[in-house]
């Protein structure tokens, strides 16, 4: 008590910052200690206010070496200045979320002495990691740990069972399992097939086609899946009259799907692989997909080349480097040199692929491989390579039964109640008091059960090598962290990104690494963009910050340096008839203009032709907009993926491009953006254009399967019907540096309800 007592006084004396946390110890053990009418609060302002004046200086040129035009604020300035226990800086739309991050490690190490390997920095996405290490350990030369949760989870993993080989479980391997399932299920363990069929044929929410209608149809009259298959192959190909028109059909759907497969059915990162992929097998090309190296790279952490092709006894290995020529960060750069010196160094045949319009890259391939000697046979025919990518997609009647019965079991495996699953759902079919609806659900919970063990079993089958998914990354590490050396938890400071986004696990496993470690919490987020409860996202958890951690201070970052304030206090009034979240101001630091929406009028109801009108409309004004102000960057944004193909499928001329990118048949050497509304976070563009704003958004969803709902980690209930559904619109609009451009059916019974809000207060 003493020690507490004595730096509280000279924190005082000395005119420091206090934490939240300190006060609250004095308060409680010696409160005659502290002075009358002191405001913890305003005594802290005072003295962030004369400490910013003291190193203005310094938080202005603070990021130089990343860019001597960022010139942190006072508020940013005060949330890095401030030294809480536990601290969340609300970072609205645009205000420098990431340079506020960057600046508090750069502070903590330049002022506080703080060693870089005591600074743990989190994040959820991949690409957001990435950024991060570009600004703090690249362009700074920072050393602190940026990692994402699961990337974490699964290295405290692979520390704690040192002897072992573990492996993360991908998809192409997940669909194996489940193919192996079926196979040896269906026909063999299972006598009723019948009954199999009859719990799945529609699924949860009434949707017809959870297993294909020749299988529903016809399996009476087969004795194994083979002989099924076989069947289902001479049926699809007996209805094929045109194999070349039907294979490009084909291709072109499987490429440019949202997660691109090959002729061989394989799930590839990019839509350039696939057509890499798919030109080597239809030359005779042997090759495997991301097979792992036989050798690790340092930096790299299990080296796997894109392809490694098996030629005349040699191995050549083949790394697509799609993002070469585009506007992406340093790291992917650093990267591609580790695995071109690594080569160089080694002798090995490699080749590196660039992005080049029009397949160009394929032309490459080409004269690389006859350079190391090897002379192309001829094409596959269309029919063969057709029928091949049939006999390779044996899962094609089953693919949405996959889809459902993974849902589940990720869903049990991340709720914190996974080790009760059989005693939860048990209790739950207790309470069915309907018979016959009972006798149903106990076959479903009998099927996917059997499914759960099959599948656990298969991913550790063998115990010298383990594989672990996604959920067992944070749940495993959960429980490995109570077991480890201390020595392990050494950080300071733990700084967690996007703090809007986390989800229950990742919460505890963060709660955990703090207790250990006893460090201090830094979390940044905003809660108006809280898109992602789907995925396990808990708003409460931004919400109630202090009710999750005591003594905690809450700091708001409110100047913005993306949109003007005209769009900001239309889309900030938008997403606060919401009560429950969290009331900021936010203020533009960019020149303001009048007018920041743009209401395009397209024609008819919801057939085919009114979405053409309204993608022409789209198209237009992308070549509107391209024709007078040529450098602005645009991005078309819709709330699904299945209106994004509307659109490339239109009469529109869109043309999918490298990555995000697309292109016009009228304008082939413009590119710019396409994506959906989650995938848009943390983008930046001059123009947004915003298609699908039908009535189906907000999205009305349909109930959850009842297993599903007896795991689901529920979000909170809210003030306002759609919350989530709102912050998703707010999060399009507030992408637009410049203006937003909203396609609005002239049939107003087809229209969003959101848009007609953003048009009446346009109006007023």
């Amino acid at each position: 008590m003493g020690s507490i007592l004595a730096d509280f006084e000279r924190k005082i004396e000395k005119r420091e910052y206090i934490s939240a946390s300190l006060f609250r110890k004095v308060q409680k053990r010696a409160p005659e200690r502290i002075p009358k009418q002191f405001d913890l609060d305003d005594y802290n302002d005072k003295i962030l206010e004369v400490e910013y004046a003291k190193q203005k200086h310094y938080f202005e040129h603070l990021l130089d070496d990343i860019n001597p035009k960022i010139k942190l604020d006072k508020e940013q300035a005060k949330a890095i200045l401030a030294d809480e226990d536990r601290e969340l800086i609300i970072a609205g739309a645009g205000t420098g979320k990431t340079t506020t991050m960057t600046a508090k490690v750069k502070y903590l190490v330049d002022k506080k002495g703080i060693d870089p390997k005591d600074i743990l920095v989190m994040s959820y996405a991949k690409r957001d990691v990435e950024d991060l290490r570009e600004n703090i350990n690249e362009a700074l030369k920072i050393p602190a740990d940026i990692t994402t949760f699961h990337s974490l989870g699964f290295r405290y993993i692979k520390q704690s069972l040192r002897y072992k080989n573990c492996y993360a479980v991908g998809e192409n391997e997940r669909k194996k399992i489940f193919l192996e399932f079926l196979k040896k299920k269906i026909f063999t363990s299972y006598s009723n097939t019948e009954d199999f069929v009859d719990c799945f044929n529609y699924d949860a929410t009434g949707r017809k086609g959870l297993i294909g209608s020749f299988f529903r149809e016809n399996f009476g009259r087969f004795r194994s899946f083979d002989d099924y298959f076989d069947n289902y192959v001479r049926k699809a190909m007996s209805e094929v009259r045109d194999p070349e028109a039907a294979l490009k059909k084909l291709v072109y759907a499987s490429i440019n799907a949202d997660k691109p497969r090959t002729l061989l059915n394989e799930r590839v990162k990019s839509k350039g692989e696939a057509v890499i992929a798919n030109w080597l097998y239809r030359h005779s090309i042997s090759y495997e997909y991301e097979q792992v190296f036989d050798e690790l790279l340092p930096d790299l952490n299990g080296y796997r080349p894109d392809f490694t092709l098996h030629i005349g006894g040699q191995k050549i290995y083949v790394e697509y480097f799609g993002l070469s020529d585009s506007d992406e960060n340093n790291n992917y750069n650093k990267i591609r040199k580790i695995k071109e010196e690594f080569h160089r160094k080694n002798y090995t045949n490699f080749i590196a692929l660039d992005y080049e319009p029009n397949y160009g890259y394929l032309k490459t391939l080409r004269k690389k491989l006859e350079e190391f000697g090897f002379h192309l046979p001829s094409e596959r025919s269309p029919k063969s390579v057709y029928e091949a990518f049939v006999r390779h997609n044996q899962l094609a009647e089953f693919f949405r039964l996959e889809e459902f019965f993974y849902d589940i079991i990720d869903t049990v495996k991340m709720s914190l109640r996974r080790e009760q699953f059989d005693e939860i759902v048990e209790d739950f079919l207790e309470d069915v008091n309907d018979l016959d609806a009972r006798i149903l659900l106990e076959k479903q919970y009998k099927y996917i059960r059997d499914f759960y063990i099959f599948y656990s079993g298969a991913i550790h089958r063998n115990p010298d090598k383990l594989g672990f998914d996604f959920a067992d990354m944070i749940y495993y590490a959960k429980i490995f962290i109570s077991r480890m050396n201390d020595d392990v938890f050494h950080y300071k400071y733990i700084i967690i990104d996007e703090y809007q986004d986390i989800s229950l696990d990742r919460y505890e496993l963060a709660r955990d690494m703090m207790e250990r470690s006893k460090a201090k919490l830094v979390a940044v987020g905003d809660d108006w963009q809280t898109i992602y409860s789907f995925a396990g996202s808990r708003i409460e958890y931004i919400y109630n910050f202090r009710n999750y951690f005591k003594d905690a201070k809450v700091f708001k970052i409110s100047k913005t340096y993306r949109s003007p304030q005209s769009l900001i206090d239309i889309a900030g009034d938008f997403i606060m008839k919401n009560p429950d979240q969290i009331r900021k101001e936010l203020k533009s630091a960019t020149k303001n203009i009048n007018d920041p929406f743009v209401f395009l009028d397209f024609a008819g109801s919801a057939d085919e032709d009114s979405l053409d009108d309204e993608f022409n409309k789209a198209k237009q004004a992308v070549l509107s907009i391209h024709r007078q102000r040529p450098d602005d960057k645009i991005v078309i944004l819709a709330r699904t993926n299945a209106t994004l193909k509307a659109m490339m499928d239109s009469s529109a001329g869109f043309k999918d491009e490298i990555s995000t990118k697309v292109s016009l048949k009228e304008a082939p050497g413009y590119k710019f953006d396409a994506m959906t509304i989650h995938k848009s976070k943390g983008l930046t563009a001059d123009w947004v254009i915003i298609i699908g704003l039908n009535k189906n958004f907000p999205n009305k969803s349909r109930p959850a399967f009842w297993m599903l709902r007896l795991f689901m980690n529920m979000p909170a209930e809210e003030s306002i019907s759609y919350a989530e559904e709102r912050r998703v619109f707010y999060v399009a609009l507030t992408r637009a540096r410049y203006k937003v451009v909203l396609l609005r059916n002239t049939n107003a019974k087809d229209r969003s309800t959101f848009l007609n809000e953003i048009y009446s207060a346009m109006r007023n």
